[in-house]
């Protein structure tokens, strides 16, 4: 009788369970659920399934709403069931939602629940749940760690700046370590040896030590390290070099470098330069908002790894707040520290114009005050290419029929060794071709060229050009990359002495205006033709850029029959800063060669006065001793007065 009851109890519960597991089942449910197990942070994930109506009493199902549990912080994008009804057995289409998984949410396994509500037609109105759907997922580990250059530049003013550590993965990281290299100078940390959990940053401050340039600043780079999870990564702190150093720019002076040009060399103006070419700089100093007294002007020039290649200081001079720019020319060859060029591509020109305020009104009377600027001017250093340097005569004048010693220097300034290089000395007027050979010649180095060479007994006395043209080992002269200019040097030579008829002009010079600054200068110039043919000359003047603004003869061409003598004015508008001792060129051409290059010297004085000289080496113009004759005539004459005027009182 037991073991009935207890067999009847048995299948009463199983019963129950049963019609409780059927009434589970029965209802709206997920079927057909597709999904990957896997995803990362900060990505999606497509969650695809149906939804089934499995009610067995044949109700309607409507009003369909889905709510979707997974992933704390999660975000889901639902697909519409507006106006999705479905009758008793009915099955959806195929349905997707998506997951966003947060960015830096923390690798791990999760599980969630796709639910939702219904309302059945048999009760219109009234919430019904949908059968829940588990769903299990794992989110990937992707530890990741950044870090943020600084924040400033570090100054002379401010040693200190800021750098952000990130977790931008996630996982947790723990024992991050930074680490500074040495490049150019040392800093320190407020903080180091710190742990990040995911998504976290971390501020650190960044002190700049004493060991820096001041004047080229540098950059230093710092790597963060965590160990666990192998991971790095590196950013860098810059030091903002000034040239003025400590000096600050009290008093808004301005400073600019305007124009970078080559007066000689293969270089190509505002774009690059070659080593030995001739360099100029127009610079620009404005005016402050008060008086500055003794500005001098310095300057220095670096290869980007910081050795000086050459550097100077240009002469001092006062500017007020009402003056107008103040523009200067700076020059300089690049054949120093030609080591350091080696492997440079670009070296850095730093100007700086330094004086003293000079204003009652200023607050900052007396004190020193200083700006600065700089250029990086790109140089080539990695062309093949030969270039002759330091060309010398042994005679300033050669006689007809005499031995002349040209020494120079022969540099490879490119990177590469060249051998079986040949100097051709060559003249076609002296018949004059003479070849000197070298074996070879290191990557920027040098060797020394010496040769002897014969004036012809009937040569004409006069000017020729003499060309130095270089030939690689295959006989073809050496051309830069960048503009195939040819490696052919030219220099002056002067025939004199007992030679055949010279048909050279002469010239001379002589001064016809008081030499002032701002003020226009007029000089007489005369030439003669000495040949016994008519001749034509072409007048230039050259070299007076940095103290005249224009030079202009008043008539360019000359025609002279044998033995004929023109006067000419050359007519200067001298600068307005132009002082002291100066010199200009007077050249004479015959079609296109240079047959007479006359230097002369002037001084030029910054207000009236009696005198200005003008000399040269066949120059005239010395009536100034007139003017002291008549000054001393007049104070005689004031004397004789002031004397007879007492002897009458008395």
């Amino acid at each position: 009788m037991k073991n009935k009851i207890f067999n009847l109890m048995f299948v009463s519960v199983f019963a129950v369970i049963l019609l409780a597991g059927m009434a589970s089942a029965a209802g709206l449910n997920f079927v057909d659920v597709e999904y990957s197990s896997t995803g990362d942070h900060n990505s999606d994930l497509e969650v695809k399934f149906k939804l089934q109506n499995e009610i067995s009493n044949g109700y309607d199902i409507s009003n369909i709403i889905l709510d979707f549990d997974l992933v704390a912080d999660g975000t889901w994008s639902l697909p519409s069931t507006s106006g999705l009804d479905l009758a008793s057995g009915e099955e959806s289409s195929l349905l997707t939602a998506t997951l966003t998984i947060p960015e830096n949410k923390n690798a791990g396994d999760y599980s969630g629940e796709l639910g939702g509500t219904c309302e059945y037609s048999s009760s219109t109105g009234s919430s019904r749940t949908i059968n829940d759907h588990t769903i299990d997922i794992s989110i990937n580990p992707a530890p990741s760690l950044t870090i943020s250059n600084g924040e400033d530049a570090l100054t002379e003013a401010d040693k200190d700046t800021t750098i952000t550590i990130t977790n931008d993965g996630n996982v947790d990281l723990t024992g991050i370590e930074l680490i500074a290299s040495t490049e150019d100078f040392d800093v320190t940390f407020n903080l180091n040896d710190f742990d990040l959990a995911a998504g976290a940053t971390k501020d650190v401050t960044v002190t700049l030590n004493e060991d820096y340039d001041e004047i080229f600043g540098g950059s230093v780079s710092i790597t963060a390290e965590e160990s666990t999870n192998n991971l790095s990564d590196t950013g860098s702190v810059n030091y903002q070099g000034d040239f003025c150093e400590e000096v600050a720019n009290l008093e808004d002076l301005g400073i600019t470098i305007e124009e970078i040009n080559i007066k000689e060399g293969f270089g190509e103006d505002d774009e690059y330069v070659y080593p030995f070419d001739e360099v100029e700089v127009e610079i620009t100093i404005e005016p402050g908002r008060y008086d500055i007294q003794k500005i001098e002007v310095e300057w220095e020039l670096y290869t980007l790894d910081g050795e000086k290649i050459a550097d100077d200081t240009e002469s001092k001079f006062n500017l007020d707040e009402d003056d107008s720019d103040k523009e200067m020319i700076i020059r300089f060859k690049l054949d120093e520290s030609l080591n350091d060029l080696e492997g440079q591509d670009k070296l850095r020109l730093f100007v700086r114009a330094k004086g003293k305020v000079d204003d009652s009104d200023s607050s900052n009377d007396n004190e020193d005050t200083c700006v600065s600027a700089y250029e990086d001017i790109d140089v080539i250093t990695d062309d093949t290419f030969m270039v002759l340097d330091n060309i010398e005569f042994s005679a300033d004048s050669v006689s007809c029929g005499t031995d002349l010693t040209i020494t120079a220097e022969l540099w490879n300034i490119g990177d590469e060794k060249q051998e079986d290089i040949t100097v051709l000395i060559y003249n076609s007027e002296l018949g004059i071709s003479k070849e000197v050979e070298f074996d070879d010649v290191s990557a920027f180095d040098s060797e020394d060229l010496n040769a002897v060479i014969t004036i012809p007994e009937n040569a004409v006395g006069k000017i020729y050009e003499l060309q130095f043209r270089i030939y690689d080992e295959d006989n073809d002269i050496y051309e830069t990359s960048e503009e195939e200019d040819t490696a052919i040097f030219k220099e002056l030579l002067t025939v004199s002495g007992s030679c055949a008829l010279s048909s050279t002009p002469t010239i001379s010079a002589s001064l016809e205006s008081d030499a002032q600054a701002g003020k226009s200068l007029v000089v007489k110039t005369t030439i003669v033709n000495p040949g016994t043919e008519l001749a034509t000359y072409i007048i230039k003047a050259a070299g007076y850029a940095d103290w005249a603004e224009s030079a202009e003869f008043d008539s360019s061409t000359v025609v002279l029959e044998a033995g004929a003598t023109k006067e000419l004015e050359l007519t200067f508008e001298v600068k307005k800063d132009a002082a002291g001792d100066e010199t200009f060129e007077i050249e004479v051409y015959s079609g296109t060669d240079l047959v007479l290059k006359q230097p002369v010297s002037i001084t030029i004085t910054k207000a009236s006065g009696f005198f200005a000289r003008i000399t040269g080496n066949v120059v005239g113009g010395n009536s100034w001793y007139l003017w002291a004759i008549g000054a001393l005539n007049v104070v005689l004459v004031l004397v004789i007065i002031i004397v007879a005027l007492r002897i009458a009182k008395s």
